[in-house]
């Protein structure tokens, strides 16, 4: 029998329909499977809910009687979001709605912006009708509140793996994102400025860094990013990239720790990169912020210097690159005259070191357990 083949020549690929599978034949138990998993992999969620990033601050939050499956919180363009998220396997029903609405009024009351995000396995029209209702009301009466109702599917990946899919089954309009009513009319025109300032920063920085040694330089118009990635040889090539991102009204550069599939080892690396150059650093001109950008049961760590500058709304491009390219070079600089040696070795003893304090941050409810990490996929 004859292969067939693609216009290229090459042989054409098995094509087959999506086979999706619902929640609990992946993850059997909504609270000791799947909530412990999405707290580990709030990154995949981020991009469905118009986030830059997404940090987990506390699991099981109590409000009163009840208990929030994941208190989170995010930034976007305009700057920092509560996110309150309530896992729901089976059909949405009432009282998952009116728990919701709780949890979000309980932590709106302590002012800013509230994304409450509804996740279940089958949408009722009725609920998508009431939440679209609520996200008018809210609109209307200028409240920094928006409700978010997913549904989750997965689909098989690779052998034995699945990939997550969210999908929106009501959200609100363009005004969360716009933080307050004066900026509210002009979403596609925020798009636009912080596309086209991070292009005019690229456009500085890039080529400088590159010739430098670095590898990469790719620009995420969207969200505001450059991404840069240190010279192969170099052990920050294998566990870091080194990132800059531009606000609103703030800039910094970061490195982005993600290589391992958990929160204890990527944090485990920042550890190593604190005691190996905190005090080297300064002699680079390279101050950092905060060591542990992320919060301890985040996947990804990050090591986070704020530039003294304004973001995308404010702040000259030259000087952003200006400023930027002080740290990327400070850090190139560092990592390339004083590599980490034995890096494997003291990782492993950074981790064995902080385990036990690092689990203690993470409020697992008596008899939960964190379930393995599952295959990405979708990203």
């Amino acid at each position: 029998m004859a292969v067939k083949l693609t216009s290229t020549g090459a042989p054409m690929p098995r094509i087959g329909p999506l086979t999706w599978s619902n929640a609990r034949e992946v993850l059997p138990h909504e609270a000791l499977d799947f909530t412990p998993w999405l707290a580990e992999n709030l990154d995949l969620l981020a991009e469905t809910l118009g986030l830059d990033d997404l940090s987990l601050v506390k699991r099981e939050w109590d409000v009163e009687s009840f208990s929030l499956d994941l208190l989170a919180v995010g930034s976007d363009a305009d700057g920092e979001v509560s996110v309150v998220i309530e896992n729901q396997y089976g059909s949405t029903d009432h009282r998952h709605l009116g728990q919701l609405l709780t949890y979000a009024a309980h932590a709106a009351s302590g002012g800013g912006r509230v994304l409450a995000v509804w996740i279940t396995e089958d949408v009722r029209p009725a609920h998508v009708a009431a939440v679209e209702f609520l996200n008018r009301v809210a609109a209307a009466d200028s409240a920094a509140l928006g409700i978010l109702l997913l549904r989750v599917r997965f689909v098989p990946v690779g052998e034995g793996g699945f990939g997550v899919y969210f999908e929106v089954e009501a959200e609100p309009n363009s005004f969360l994102r716009q933080g307050t009513p004066a900026r509210s009319a002009g979403r596609p025109e925020t798009a636009q400025a912080r596309s086209t300032f991070i292009d005019e920063v690229a456009a500085t920085l890039r080529p400088e860094m590159l010739e430098l040694g670095y590898r990469g330089g790719a620009i995420n118009s969207k969200h505001g990013v450059i991404t840069f990635l240190f010279p192969l040889g170099n052990p920050l090539a294998k566990v870091a990239s080194i990132r800059v991102l531009a606000k609103r009204d703030f800039t910094y550069v970061a490195l982005f720790l993600e290589h391992y599939p958990t929160a204890l080892e990527n944090r485990a690396v920042a550890e190593v990169l604190r005691e190996h150059y905190e005090s080297l650093l300064g002699g680079y001109g390279v101050v950092v912020g905060d060591w542990h950008a992320s919060s301890a049961t985040t996947k990804r760590d990050r090591i986070r210097t704020d530039l003294d500058v304004e973001g995308f709304d404010g702040a000259d491009p030259a000087a952003v690159a200006s400023q930027a390219a002080v740290v990327l070079r400070g850090w190139y600089r560092a990592a390339t005259e004083h590599p980490v040696e034995n890096f494997e070795v003291r990782w492993r003893a950074a981790l064995a070191q902080n385990s036990a304090e690092l689990m203690g941050t993470i409020d697992v409810p008596a008899g939960d357990s964190l379930p393995p990490q599952l295959p990405r996929g979708l990203d």
